[in-house]
């Protein structure tokens, strides 16, 4: 099938530790069970990303770390191939994410701190502020409160990167 592999075999069907290197370039190196990716592997794609940890028939599920071709990478749990549960992303520009995911994207609690000024619509954004709080479909969305880098603290209600109800803004 223009697939190589390199292994162990049981009854005809790869089982244990073993590599396949697939027509695109793309590359597996771990465990299989039954011709599955099962268990524990590497999943380096030809384009340079790479996927190592959990493996479940032949996808991410478990503990993982995938890390993109620029550098950025998420570390923790994955569920039917996606960020699913407790995880940490980082970019390559320092900022950092770690909290709740669902289904890839950042849902539930968790912590954003900026590594780098940017701006979000039209709030500034400076090297060092945090947000904690609940995050929806990756953006802040209900309670959280955000720490300023010069030391500023709003809290309230929140949809985007935008203080809909204050509860108080301390200085």
């Amino acid at each position: 099938d223009g697939r190589e592999y390199s292994g162990q075999w049981k009854l005809n069907k790869r089982n244990g530790q073993g590599t396949k290197i697939y027509p695109n370039g793309d590359q597996y190196t771990g465990e299989w069970k039954n011709d599955q990716q099962n268990g524990e592997g590497t999943y380096t794609w030809s384009n340079g990303a790479r996927y190592s940890g959990e493996v479940e028939n032949g996808v991410q599920h478990g503990q993982g770390t995938y890390t993109w071709s620029n550098g950025k990478h998420y570390e923790g749990e994955f569920q039917s191939g996606k960020a699913h549960g407790q995880g940490k992303l980082y970019y390559p520009n320092g900022d950092r994410y770690a909290g709740q995911y669902k289904n890839n994207r950042k849902n539930g609690i968790g912590t954003f701190t900026w590594g780098s000024d940017s701006k979000f619509k039209d709030r500034q954004i400076k090297q060092g502020d945090i947000f904690v709080g609940e995050f929806i479909d990756g953006y802040p969305e209900g309670e959280g409160i955000y720490y300023h880098a010069d030391g500023r603290t709003e809290e309230g209600y929140w949809e985007g990167y935008k203080l809909i109800r204050a509860k108080e803004t301390l200085k």
